[in-house]
């Protein structure tokens, strides 16, 4: 299980917190950017990878 997928679940659930809902907690809400940005550098560093395999095989 990945990061994104767990901020997925976690939401899933509606839980309460002192803030309210879960969306509301400050750890939460820095734990959905963490997971978005994972997400991110796992998209460049698939594209770079490509463009790696790419360039390789022209020469």
């Amino acid at each position: 299980m990945d990061l994104d997928e767990i901020v997925e679940q976690l939401e899933k659930c509606r839980f309460k917190c002192e803030a309210g809902p879960l969306e509301n907690n400050t750890a939460f809400i820095a734990l959905k950017e963490l997971a978005e940005s994972e997400e991110d550098r796992i998209l460049q560093d698939k594209a770079d990878g490509a463009l790696e395999e790419y360039l390789d095989s022209l020469d």
